[in-house]
């Protein structure tokens, strides 16, 4: 008989000892070669015979380890003999090996993280630590993989691995979700209260949508805001939230507050006839209506007044703004005290030229409007430049330029100087710009606030 090849395989396979033959005289002898992985239990032993001899048969004269013989993490020596015979001859080999026990996976510890960013990237790496029972641990680095995502959000994970000595491994995973704030479908919108307060522009001749609301009687009136509600036709129109006009000793106020949009600008129009006079001609063009506050952020709730209203025989009221439909917050609502202007102003009555007083900051100054000065943006849409051209009829010893998101993050400022009516500034954008959102562009003058949507090109 001749032993070609005598296999010792661990029972959970991950312990192997390969019995290789040489040739001594006549016979096979058998020289043990271990591959040791880990965690023995019980051994089984494979014969693959190639030739009948005398006889067969071999044993271990060394009973093979078992997992209580080894110490767990310590090195332990061990030695197997296995002896052959064929009946005529008989021989023996032995082979000796370290060996240690460990059965357990390493523990990985996790950073501290947040798993919802909201405007902000997510961080380029994260680093944890792993320690183990019998191996030195380490740091695990690991980086953000996009893993999904929608109009609102990107969900990225981080995954960290680790092995021992022994092989055992470990895995965890973190996901980290990067939410952001969008706004889309930037819109007209006018109140309407109902058919016995309010009246269509186009009634009165007009060629713009919109209405007038004749306030009869102290009391509290609500407008809803319709949005893109062409040809008065509410039905058409997305309501964007409520106007609130309070009328009570002598004075009116008017505070929006936006449902599902954010505002970026709002025009008062508060008089003794149902519409504005510029020359003396009736107008319904918001830079003419007499309270136009400047607010450099877009919000969600604003108040115009108290205005005094004490010297108009009839109080007519026009609600107007600019709205754009909240596609996407992660920002949180400022629950504080809502923005105001123009609180104490007082609006007068003159037929030939509607008239107010107060500037917006409470001074009692006169003023036919509030916002004089304006200035034009192009391209619109824009990418990498943006030209503004001024429009006010000064010179402005300086100007600082500022462009904000619609969550009212400054994102840049810029300076000029020595500037008037027809002077250009050109803008070189070189913070992150997002595509297809409105930013607000807030200019501040020698003499006031003037402020401006325009949106970013679809091209990053």
């Amino acid at each position: 008989m001749v032993v070609q090849k005598i296999v010792l395989v661990h029972a959970s396979r991950q312990l192997l000892l390969m019995l290789l033959m040489l040739t001594v005289q006549k016979m096979w002898i058998p020289r043990l070669v271990l591959m040791w992985m880990m965690r023995p239990f019980r051994w089984l032993a494979e014969f693959e015979t190639l030739e009948a001899g005398c006889g067969d048969g071999g044993s271990f004269t060394t009973t093979p380890p078992t997992a209580e013989s080894l110490s767990i993490c310590a090195d332990v020596d061990i030695s197997l003999t296995y002896s052959a015979a064929d009946g005529c001859t008989e021989d023996s080999a032995t082979s000796s090996f370290k060996a240690k026990a460990d059965k357990e996976a390493p523990e990985i510890q996790l950073p501290e993280y947040d798993d919802t960013v909201c405007e902000e990237e997510v961080p380029a790496s994260l680093t944890a630590t792993w320690t183990d029972n019998c191996s030195d641990g380490d740091d695990i680095t690991a980086y953000p993989v996009l893993v999904g995502q929608d109009e609102c959000s990107m969900t990225y994970k981080y995954v960290f691995k680790a092995i021992d000595d022994c092989g055992n491994d470990a895995e965890e995973v973190i996901y980290i979700t990067r939410e952001i704030d969008l706004v889309d479908n930037c819109e007209t919108i006018y109140g309407y209260a109902n058919s016995d307060v309010s009246q269509c522009f186009l009634e009165d001749g007009f060629n713009r949508w919109g209405w007038t609301n004749n306030l009869t009687a102290e009391d509290s009136y609500e407008l809803t805001l319709y949005a893109g509600a062409g040809q008065c036709d509410r039905s058409k129109g997305a309501v964007a939230g409520t106007a609130t006009i309070d009328y009570f000793d002598d004075k009116v106020t008017v505070t929006y507050e936006m449902d599902g949009y954010t505002l970026s600008e709002a025009h008062v129009y508060i008089g003794c006839t149902p519409y504005p006079l510029n020359n003396g001609k009736e107008t319904v063009a918001p830079g003419q209506y007499n309270f136009n506050p400047s607010f450099g952020e877009s919000v969600q709730a604003y108040q115009v007044g108290p205005i005094d209203v004490s010297d108009l025989d009839d109080v007519y009221v026009i609600v107007h703004g600019v709205a754009c439909e909240i596609v996407c917050q992660c920002t949180p609502d400022e629950n504080g005290e809502i923005p105001s202007s123009f609180d104490g102003a007082q609006a007068e009555c003159d037929e030939s030229e509607t008239a107010s007083s107060g500037n917006g900051n409470g001074n009692g100054k006169n003023n036919k409007a509030a916002e004089a000065g304006n200035f034009k943006a192009s391209p619109v849409p824009f990418n990498n430049r943006l030209t503004l051209q001024y429009d006010f009829d000064y010179t402005s010893n300086k100007v600082e330029i500022q462009v904000y998101d619609l969550s009212g993050r400054l994102l840049r400022t810029y300076a000029d100087k020595k500037v008037t009516k027809g002077d250009t500034k050109e803008l070189a954008i070189d913070f992150a710009l997002k595509a297809n959102q409105v930013y607000i562009i807030r200019m501040v003058t020698d003499r006031e606030v003037i402020t401006k949507n325009v949106v970013s090109s679809n091209r990053k």
